[in-house]
């Protein structure tokens, strides 16, 4: 054990030798050797490589009096220019057009001058006169032509105002198809009116004298007395619309206007309407009615004949005054169309008229 720690003091004392012998080797600075020279004054000198562009302190901007492609150019970046040096040179081909035509322009201007100082030949002479003949021809063409326009709008302008007038008139040589239509259908209207108007009135009449047969009105719609109340109750109802039918058929009657011959069409239907509903509910009435030793069944059924007749001519009154209303306010119709297809062409004359005009004037 001794030997073992004498062995290891011995190793560590050869290291520690060894550590301090390259410690001291390599830690010893180079020695600096130091060389005397002889002072003297020289040149020095030193080369320095670098790359660039040279610029100028100074840059000045060039104008130039005209503008144009470059030629030539007579000098290279970097080169020294002089006052008054020429650097580039323009393509001047176009210059020398232009002072060609000039010149051309010059020849022509000087041979006109030349012809109006020597005056014209009697070629130009003739070939004028000849122009002037000709113009003069065709002015007093163009105002031919101008008379006979007008002379033709005036007379399409006066022949659409005859046609627009005439669609007005109602008589004479001149009344339009239009018109004469509507007047046949005013008098057919009148007539049919006058006369529906008479069968309606005797319908109410008939239901009047049922309705005030004494011996009759213990018998009447006895198996339904709500009937009875109801015929007597149309029965009054178609009374006033009757006499309005009658006072509008007279009004039409004395104007013969339009609009009164309409309003009175519409009077005589309504009246018609009225005295039909009416003859119905006075015929029901009858077939609920009975008979006795005052009031026969002879007697009902000849009440029961006659409404019914009744009933018949007034549905026939009724289709009468519904065609005569059809074909009145059809032939209106057609006479407003008439009008408005006068006054159309009546200014489609006056505008071509005006544009044919201006186009003969024109020509002058």
């Amino acid at each position: 054990m001794k030997i073992f720690k004498n062995k290891f003091f011995i190793l560590g004392f050869i290291l520690l030798i060894a550590a301090i012998a390259l410690y001291l080797i390599f830690s010893k600075k180079p020695v600096i050797e130091y060389t005397a020279a002889k002072v003297y004054r020289g040149s020095l000198t030193q080369t320095v490589s670098e790359t660039g562009t040279v610029k100028s302190n100074n840059e000045v901007d060039l104008n130039f009096s005209a503008s144009g492609k470059i030629a030539n150019i007579l000098v290279k970046i970097g080169d020294e220019v002089k006052k008054d040096q020429i650097m580039a040179e323009l393509d001047n081909s176009d210059l020398f057009l232009k002072a060609k035509e000039a010149q051309a322009n010059l020849r022509v201007a000087e041979a006109n001058l030349a012809k109006l100082v020597v005056g014209a030949t009697g070629a130009e002479l003739a070939v004028s006169q000849a122009s002037v003949n000709q113009a003069k021809t065709a002015h007093d063409s163009a105002l031919k032509e101008l008379v006979k326009t007008q002379n033709t709008v005036q007379e399409d302008i006066r022949q659409a105002e005859k046609n627009l007038n005439d669609l007005y008139l109602t008589s004479g040589a001149t009344i339009t198809s239009e018109q004469r239509t509507l007047q046949n259908y005013k008098a057919v209207s009148l007539t049919i009116m006058s006369t529906k108007i008479s069968v309606a009135g005797n319908a109410l009449d008939n239901i009047q004298t049922i309705l005030t047969d004494d011996d009759a009105k213990n018998y009447l719609s006895v198996s339904n007395i709500s009937l009875l109340e109801i015929a007597k109750n149309n029965y009054n109802q178609a009374l006033p619309g009757l006499a309005l039918a009658q006072t509008s058929l007279t009004a039409a009657e004395s104007s013969q206007t339009n609009e009164n011959i309409t309003k009175a069409l519409t009077e005589a239907l309504s009246a018609l309407n009225k005295t039909f509903n009416a003859l119905k509910d006075c015929y029901s009435m009858l077939e609920f009615s009975i008979v006795g030793s005052s009031f026969t069944q002879t007697e009902l059924n000849t009440y029961k004949t006659n409404i019914s007749a009744q009933q018949t001519a007034v549905s026939t009154g009724l289709t009468a005054v519904q065609t005569a209303q059809h074909n009145f306010n059809d032939s209106i119709n057609d006479l407003n169309n008439a009008i408005l297809a006068a006054k159309n062409d009546l200014a489609t004359a006056q505008v071509t008229g005006e544009q044919q005009n201006t186009t003969a004037q024109a020509k002058i």
